[in-house]
């Protein structure tokens, strides 16, 4: 089952599985979710790069966005911290 859930859907996080386990009648603490990735060498590190960013809508929401600073003066920006 998790196996699967993961094959199907690899980007899913370790909450996503928990509620899919719940909604089947299982249910597992966090370790025990981890462990049972670990011991089958299944790692995931995250990225610089979010695959979401790849979407043709957010690269057209990103390619907006970006057009619209280019007429910015950075003399008028205010950083905040």
């Amino acid at each position: 089952m998790i196996l699967d859930a993961y094959k199907a859907t690899p980007d899913i996080t370790l909450a996503e599985l928990q509620a899919l386990l719940v909604d089947h009648g299982t249910k597992v603490a966090l370790g025990t979710r981890w462990r049972f990735f670990a011991r089958r060498g299944i790692t995931r590190k995250k990225t610089a790069h979010a695959t979401e960013q790849d979407r043709p809508y957010i690269l057209k929401r990103h390619e907006e966005w970006f057009d619209g600073q280019l007429d910015l003066d950075p003399e008028q920006l205010i950083f905040i911290e």
